[in-house]
């Protein structure tokens, strides 16, 4: 209907998809675009198993694992994961901000 209504209009073919199924497709552009964000910072694992107990590839989780595990300093590993967690919820909030808009149907 959405589509039909917007030819009768005179809308292209560029103005329906930016104007009609960007906006119906905004929350869920959002929620995968921060499930991504979350996901690509979280590369402990990969880390971790491809080069083992050598850490030749260092993140800041494995950096942060390193000092509490191996080195027993638990409290700059904890406040290394304290500070990356609280990045992680503002650069979220940060993109729910900017993307997240009031969808009429």
């Amino acid at each position: 209907e959405l589509y039909e209504a917007a030819s009768i209009d005179g809308a292209g073919s560029w103005d329906r998809f930016r104007h009609v199924t960007v906006p119906l497709l905004r929350p869920v552009l959002a929620f995968v675009s921060v499930i991504l964000t979350i996901g690509a910072f979280g590369t402990f694992l990969p880390n971790y198993i491809m080069t083992g107990p050598e850490h030749s590839t260092e993140s800041l989780l494995t950096y942060g694992y390193t000092n509490a595990f191996s080195s027993f300093d638990f409290g700059y590993g904890a406040a290394i994961t304290y500070l990356f967690a609280t990045f992680i919820m503002v650069v979220t909030l940060l993109q729910l901000r900017f993307v997240r808009t009031k969808v009429e149907y």
